[in-house]
């Protein structure tokens, strides 16, 4: 059906038919979204009666994600604004660059080609304004990116913001200055001030600027599995876990519900038992880990996790097993 003028239209990307008796409660709905990764849903949840004045209604689903944001409502919002004023103020940045860039290639072609001097002189003088604009943005991107940086050092103090209670954030924090596992601090810390430095002095996709962004990635992971190891580590999570104040700090959090947008979707019936088969990236695999039954049942599960880290999951089916689950 055309969509009226001035309405957005929709796209359809798949399509199931079944029985109208099946019990909403008992089936999952099994999708790739847009961004390659493989989620479950309990299709009750995402069932919506949209009533229709005058008519009869129509069953509709949608797909959402929650959000939980570092901060509380308060400092999400004052942040969020910072960020995106700091973006925008980058993208009117570049397009001064390019204009810069362009009338520059234009000056030294005219100037070549010994044109008259009065264009030579416009050209000049458009080059020096577009110049002048672009170091203003500059200043005000500094700026704006202070003032983010700021307001975000201003939530180290909100009891709100804080991740864990006040017991827990002292526990983490006295574990960050003990020797008990090699945080990789140093070299952390000495490869950021390069990377500093660098983007001051060479273009954003530098091949030195993208070496040591790796480098400093790489030893991210390290220092992470070294946290991993650390007993003292695990023993702090475990308690953060347990701790009925921790868990009330996540409730202080703001929340952004946004629309998942899917690629591929199907039911799965929880009550039989089933395989699932990936096509990921170019490699088939069967999905029929020990722990499927309890994946496909316990709705707090909702990523399918694919062996060797998170890889792009270009195709999802699965196929019922006659045998029943006893």
């Amino acid at each position: 059906m055309p969509a009226a003028t001035g309405q957005i239209k929709d796209e359809m990307v798949s399509l199931l038919v079944v029985k109208r008796d099946l019990p909403k409660d008992e089936l999952s709905l099994l999708a790739i979204r847009e961004d390659k990764v493989g989620i479950k849903k309990t299709l009750s949840s995402i069932f919506q009666l949209a009533k229709k004045r005058g008519g009869r209604g129509k069953k509709k689903f949608r797909v959402e994600e929650k959000v939980v944001s570092k901060y509380c409502d308060k400092h999400e919002n004052s942040i969020r604004k910072l960020r995106e004023g700091w973006e925008n103020m980058g993208e009117k940045l570049k397009v001064e660059k390019k204009r810069w860039e362009e009338l520059r290639e234009i000056l030294e072609k005219a100037q070549k080609e010994q044109v008259n001097p009065e264009v030579i002189k416009k050209y000049e003088e458009e080059l020096a304004q577009v110049k002048r604009k672009q170091q203003e943005w500059k200043t005000k991107a500094e700026k704006k990116k202070k003032e983010w940086k700021s307001a975000e050092e201003k939530t180290k103090k909100c009891a709100d913001c804080r991740k864990n209670c006040s017991q827990h954030e002292e526990l983490k924090s006295q574990h960050e200055g003990n020797n008990c596992c090699d945080k990789k601090k140093d070299e952390k810390k000495k490869m950021k001030e390069k990377i500093e430095q660098l983007q001051k002095s060479t273009k954003p996709n530098s091949k030195k600027l993208q070496k040591l962004r790796e480098e400093f990635k790489e030893l991210n992971k390290q220092s992470l599995k070294n946290r991993i190891k650390c007993s003292q580590f695990q023993s702090i999570n475990q308690a953060i876990r347990e701790c009925s104040e921790c868990s009330k700090q996540k409730a202080k959090k703001a929340v952004k519900i946004i629309p998942t947008h899917l690629q591929k979707v199907f039911l799965i019936d929880k009550r039989i038992k089933s395989e699932i088969y990936l096509l990921v990236e170019e490699v088939i695999c069967w999905y029929n880990k020990k722990d499927l039954i309890g994946f496909l049942q316990d709705d707090k599960k909702k990523k399918i996790q694919i062996y060797k880290g998170q890889k792009s999951i270009t195709s999802l089916n699965a196929y019922p097993v006659e045998t029943p689950i006893s």
